[in-house]
């Protein structure tokens, strides 16, 4: 790992890319479209979706406009249940709702 290339990614915001990782960009068409086919093949029943904190932070960012810089003020708690709905897309509910520890 060469000195700064942390930083180096993290201001790259949307393009961040961990070495030979996807991009936000790239998890985000990714989780969209595994979202969608999950909500057609369940056709409207409720979706439990568990996954990391960075694909839910990918999710609500984009949601909320966010732009990954370093200086934003983080929008979602560690540890904490976030609510989206889909209706033809994906839409926040509630975010941090939830305490889990």
């Amino acid at each position: 790992e060469a000195p700064g290339e942390i930083e180096l990614q993290e201001s790259r915001g949307w393009e961040f890319c961990p070495p030979g990782g996807e991009s936000r960009k790239q998890v985000l068409k990714r989780v969209l479209r595994a979202i969608d086919t999950a909500v057609k093949a369940f056709d409207k029943n409720k979706v439990l979706i568990v996954t990391h904190q960075s694909v839910m932070k990918i999710l609500i960012y984009h949601l909320l406009g966010r732009s990954f810089a370093p200086d934003e003020a983080p929008a979602l708690k560690a540890y904490h249940l976030h609510a989206l709905t889909w209706d033809k897309k994906l839409l926040i509910e509630k975010i941090n709702s939830l305490e889990l520890m």
